[in-house]
């Protein structure tokens, strides 16, 4: 029993009131004021509060963050962003190693940056998920050694390790066999590893499931012309990579153009038509791409999905998707995500829908990204077309949309701009 001078909510259950702790500090996008109102409540609920991702636009901001609430929280880390910045040279005028040789600063500050990096990342002994970026330029020898560096020791650190998202270029891939417990990879699909060597590393993965290629294209192919700073880049995840892989059961791909070379290298047919490898096992799907996709490209792709279990599918490229695409959509689809130009556009796209309801019985959530054909990838979004407000759009898409959602399934319509890269940062 429990006196009345006690709040009715520590009455409840420590392990109840564990799962109102996780439902409000993970579920809120904002910053819950909880731990504030009672000593009590700060100890039972700062664990989950630790638990929400922790992002930081620098290493310098990681360790002030680490200063501040103290290591012993570290612990209840297990989503971790950073952006791995490089040193600051300005720093040598107010240190000891302004006394050293030219020559012998350099290396030594960014010995010094490493030790500062690895001794902050060692307290987070729990983690699950971890991204690190780069800053957008290109970077030194001595900044991509600091990158290795820290890549190299992440199976010391981080066992547990579950999901990784980092910037591959000009780096090995070697250290991703010290991290046994991976599921999920997200990468450029470029290195200095080989395929061959690259396919090695990714089988001896025994829990890998996920694979995300984003192509940032801001340095050349191995062998291109250009700068030097781009001598390491080449394609270690090419076709044969991803046909002998490990069955994937989600596998997304992001594709800018790049004024470096003639066109898409995994938006192609020899790449894609070794999604077949994994027809079976292979769940989610997503393609997001700058490029128009060729009509071969098409084909390829919708030969896979005939004959593949793909339950969730995005298909997000410049270009409207054909209806040839849909009639070739899998029985076992039942969300889907596909772009457009327009609304009347749009409105062929879902009467094929409609009409393939008997063959899409599982569909339940479909979505259409209307991307117009007439506006400057610079134009704000708010001088967009409003393109709902057009009437003829409405009276072309309005009744497949309610004939549809007499069918159960949820359709969400969405205006987009297409800009001018795919992701803001690695």
């Amino acid at each position: 029993m429990y006196s009345l001078s006690e709040p009715l909510f520590f009455a409840l259950p420590l392990e109840l009131r564990e799962h109102i702790y996780q439902y409000v500090m993970l579920g809120s996008k904002g910053n819950p004021q909880l731990p504030r109102v009672s000593h009590q409540l700060h100890s039972e609920s700062q664990k989950f509060l630790y638990k929400r991702p922790q992002s930081f636009e620098s290493q310098a901001a990681l360790q002030a963050w680490i200063e501040l609430v103290g290591t012993v929280n570290l612990q209840y880390v297990t989503s971790l962003t950073f952006q791995l910045q490089d040193v600051n040279f300005r720093s040598v005028l107010s240190s000891s190693v302004a006394q050293l040789p030219p020559k012998v600063q350099g290396p030594t500050l960014y010995k010094s940056e490493r030790e500062a990096i690895l001794s902050a990342l060692s307290g987070f002994r729990n983690l699950r998920c971890l991204t690190i970026h780069r800053p957008p330029l290109l970077q030194s020898y001595l900044y991509r050694s600091l990158y290795q560096a820290c890549l190299d020791t992440l199976g010391h650190y981080f066992p547990k390790l579950q999901d990784i998202s980092f910037y591959s270029d000009e780096q090995s891939l070697t250290f991703l066999e010290h991290l046994s417990n991976l599921r999920s990879i997200r990468f450029t699909g470029f290195s200095v590893t080989s395929p061959s060597e690259t396919l090695k590393v990714l089988n001896s993965l025994s829990s890998l499931t996920t694979l995300e290629l984003i192509d940032s294209s801001p340095t050349l192919m191995l062998g291109g012309h250009g700068s030097s700073n781009s001598i390491g880049r080449r394609q270690s995840f090419d076709g044969h990579t991803l046909r002998c892989v490990r069955p994937l059961s989600k596998l997304c791909i992001r594709e800018t153009i790049s004024q470096y070379r003639k066109g898409p290298i995994f938006i192609s047919p020899s790449f894609l038509s070794a999604l077949d490898a994994h027809s079976k096992t292979l769940r989610i799907l997503r393609i997001t791409t700058d490029y128009t996709p060729t009509g071969e490209t098409r084909v390829v792709l919708q030969r896979f999905l005939s004959s593949s279990n793909v339950r969730e599918l995005e298909l997000d490229w410049t270009e409207p998707s054909s209806t040839a695409l849909i009639s070739n959509l899998p029985r076992s689809i039942s969300s889907l995500t596909i772009s457009t130009d327009s609304l009347s556009g749009s409105a062929e796209l879902l009467r094929e829908i409609q009409e393939s309801k008997e063959q899409l019985r599982i569909l339940t959530n479909l979505q259409l990204l209307l991307y117009p054909t007439n506006v400057d990838v610079n134009t704000e979004a708010k001088s967009f077309p409003d393109f709902e407000s057009h009437s003829a759009g409405i009276d072309a898409a309005g009744p497949a949309i309610a004939a549809l959602e007499a069918l159960g399934v949820t359709v969400d319509i969405q205006n987009r701009k297409r800009t001018a890269g795919l992701m803001d940062k690695q």
